[in-house]
């Protein structure tokens, strides 16, 4: 008796077959997601202790802001600097972009562009150009910072 081969049909696999395929991944597959996902939190978990830093200069920052007059410490050191604010402001956006974006370096560039733009404003400069101008500048050096940082990885 001859062996009968069945024919195989040409046809591409449906969308339902594809959707099982989605649903039913193999266990090697679904290990190797939960190990990533216990990497990642685990990394997240170390970075924790800078988003309670943040938390406490941001608080410092609210008594600042609500118990100071602005007069008095507006002139402290330099004319129209605003030098305490920007003291406890700066450390706590270091700490809080730090524990968002997990690096240091993204945490340090954005928190010199805010400051900038906040120093800026406190200057009474327009904003208008100096602002996209400064922007475009700080967002030119950052990608350029970028690019070194990924050129000496490798």
């Amino acid at each position: 008796m001859p062996n009968k081969q069945k024919a195989r049909s040409r046809l591409k696999p449906s969308s339902q077959d594809q959707t099982r395929q989605i649903f039913t991944q193999p266990k090697k597959q679904l290990r190797e997601n939960a190990k990533e996902l216990r990497r990642v939190t685990t990394n997240r978990w170390r970075f924790v202790p800078l988003l309670i830093l943040a938390l406490l200069f941001y608080i410092a920052v609210f008594w600042l802001v609500t118990k100071i007059r602005p007069g008095k410490i507006s002139n402290l050191i330099f004319p129209n600097s605003y030098l305490p604010f920007h003291a406890l402001l700066l450390p706590a956006n270091f700490f809080f972009f730090t524990f968002i974006t997990l690096s240091k370096r993204w945490g340090i560039l954005i928190t010199i562009v805010i400051q900038w733009l906040l120093f800026l404003k406190l200057q009474d400069f327009n904003l208008d150009l100096w602002a996209w101008g400064s922007a475009l500048l700080m967002g030119v050096i950052g990608y350029g910072l970028r690019i070194l940082w990924k050129k000496r990885r490798t």
